[in-house]
């Protein structure tokens, strides 16, 4: 079994190239507009996640 703390996260708004923060907890997408810093990359209501270089 794997500990909580060792499962690679999934990639979340904050990993995308078009996502700015505002605060910890949400941010700016320039695409949607306000959306949930940690919302999953597969919920991504556009489908255009693109991760930061």
């Amino acid at each position: 079994m794997f500990r909580i703390d060792e499962i690679p996260s999934m990639p979340a708004c904050k990993d995308c190239f078009h996502y700015t923060p505002l605060t910890r907890e949400e941010g700016e997408c320039r695409i949607i507009g306000k959306t949930e810093a940690d919302r999953d990359k597969d919920r991504c209501p556009s489908r255009t996640f693109r991760p930061r270089s």
